[in-house]
Parts: structure tokens; C-alpha cells; sequence
């Protein structure tokens, strides 16, 4: 709002304030909305973390990125896999409730103008799932797929060890008007290739090693943790992980430093909940 940035928009626009990296913090509250449905904490209710879920939910839809999109479907799809079996039927049920809602919703709304031009929510969204489909006439998309081309080359000239950190792409592509325009000291928006044309297939290799590690570990905490609430937060925390790493295939998460440090200081916390929870396991089976 202070920096203005929807003051031509209509008050239906004022979620595309929220960009990427505002709408991943978004996320987080959403999962953890639904770890506290599912493994309420003793003595505590449900139902303030279930009103405040629909309105993350509507956020997220509305922040109108489809990076977002993806990666919070695929995170709750691992938090139903790694539920227990009973409150897994039940969250299958719950998501094909919040879906038949979502499409209440959206029909009831499909008319209303949203968009600077005066685009209707399903011309809107139906503009954004064609160009998903056909990538090729959507220059967001195009520009993307350039700028990958360009830091494979780079990548393909120092395949072992990378360039370091520092360069940024130069590359011909087309603009949102549609005309050809070139790109200078322009970012990756892929994060995976930006550690393999900076670290090389080494330093790529260590970090997805690294990753590996660490998210195969937090699963297999959180099913040790039966039905304890403990489960429920480090559940939130997984998918936040999934979350964002499916955004980062789209986008500079890894390499900007705000939202680095964040997944860092997450995965930290997780890391932190495990040992707290193997203590107390062992002082339990030794008592």
C-alpha cells in the first residue's frame, strides 16, 4: 500500500500487492493452519485455525502466480501422504470439500472485472491456464525458457566448478509487448540451474546431496512422531520445504538472501524439533 503499487487496480486487485516472495510466507501460514486442524495442541480448539485457512487459501489463488499454485498443491499432497492413515481419509475428504467450495466460488464470481483492462476472473484465469498449456505464445514463459538457454551455455563452458557467484545473463528475448528486446545482468529464474552454471555439477550434486539428506530425514521424524501435535508443526515445515522448492524451479529463491535465509532458518528449526524429540524419546525408554 505505501509504495502504491495496485493504485490503478480495483479493490479486487489489492492482492497482486503481494508478489513471489510475500505470497511463500503466505503458504507457510496456510500448512500451518492445517497441521494445527489435524494435531490440535491438548487443551486448544480447531475451528480459529480453520476460519483463517480459507483466507490464506484465497491469497494465495488471488496473488494470481502459478508458481505458487503448483507449489502448494504439491505440499498439501505430501501432507496427506504423510498423515496417518485415518486423518489421511479425512483430509481427502476435506480437499474434495475445499474443492467443490473453490469451484462455488469461483463460478459465482467468474464475471467480476479484476484486471487493469477490465478482464473478467474467468477470462483471467483461463488466459493464464491456455498460456500454461501453450507456452510458446506466453512471453513470460518465453523469456524463462531464454534465459535458461543462456545459463546452460555458460554452464556447458564451465561444467565442473561453475563460474562463481556474481554473473548475470545476457540474453536476446521478447518483452510483454511482444517485441524483441535484449536482457542485461538479468537473473536466472530457475534456481537449480543458477547452483549449476555458478558451483558446477560438483557444487550442484553436494547441494541437492545435502537437501536429499535433510528432507528424507524430517519425513522420517515426523512418522516417528505417531500423533503427537509435534507432528503436526514439523509436517507444516515439510511442506513449507516443498513448497518453496517447487517455486524455485520458476524463480531466484535461492539465490536472493532474504528468502535463502528463510528456508535455512526453517530447515533449522526442523533440525532443532528432531533432536529436542530424540531426547526425549531416549530419556523415555531409559526412565
Amino acid at each position: 500500500m505505501l509504495a502504491g503499487r495496485f493504485f490503478q487496480m480495483t479493490w479486487f486487485d489489492v492482492f497482486h500487492v503481494l508478489g513471489h516472495s510475500d505470497l511463500l510466507f503466505v503458504t507457510f501460514l496456510s500448512y500451518y493452519c492445517l497441521a494445527r486442524v489435524a494435531f490440535p495442541s491438548p487443551g486448544r480448539r480447531r475451528w480459529p485455525w480453520a476460519a483463517l485457512f480459507p483466507i490464506t487459501l484465497a491469497l494465495i489463488v488471488l496473488g494470481n502466480f502459478r508458481a505458487n499454485w503448483i507449489g502448494f498443491v504439491l505440499a498439501a499432497l505430501v501432507m496427506i501422504v504423510l498423515l496417518p492413515q485415518r486423518r489421511r481419509r479425512a483430509a481427502i475428504v476435506a480437499s474434495m470439500f475445499i474443492v467443490v467450495c473453490a469451484a462455488l466460488v469461483f463460478y459465482a464470481c467468474r464475471n467480476i472485472r479484476i484486471g487493469e483492462f477490465g478482464e473478467t476472473v474467468q477470462e483471467t484465469v483461463g488466459t493464464k491456464f491456455r498460456n500454461l498449456l501453450n507456452y510458446q505464445i506466453d512471453p513470460n514463459i518465453i523469456w524463462r525458457f531464454h534465459s535458461y538457454r543462456a545459463a546452460w551455455e555458460i554452464w556447458r563452458d564451465h561444467p565442473w566448478l561453475g563460474i562463481g557467484l556474481g554473473r548475470k545473463l545476457v540474453f536476446h528475448s521478447i518483452n510483454a509487448s511482444g517485441q524483441q528486446t535484449v536482457y542485461f545482468e538479468h537473473r536466472t529464474h530457475n534456481s537449480f540451474l543458477w547452483v549449476g552454471y555458478t558451483a558446477g555439477a560438483i557444487g550442484l550434486l553436494l547441494f541437492l546431496t545435502l537437501h536429499a539428506t535433510y528432507f528424507l530425514g524430517a519425513v522420517r521424524r515426523v512418522r516417528n512422531l505417531g500423533e503427537q501435535p509435534d507432528r503436526g508443526i514439523l509436517l507444516a515445515y515439510i511442506a513449507f520445504y516443498v513448497g518453496f522448492m517447487t517455486v524455485a524451479f520458476f524463480d531466484v529463491f535461492l539465490e536472493e538472501s532474504a528468502t535463502a535465509i528463510t528456508l535455512y532458518f526453517h530447515m533449522g528449526i526442523v533440525r532443532r524439533l528432531g533432536e529436542t524429540t530424540d531426547r526425549e524419546e531416549q530419556t523415555s525408554r531409559e526412565g
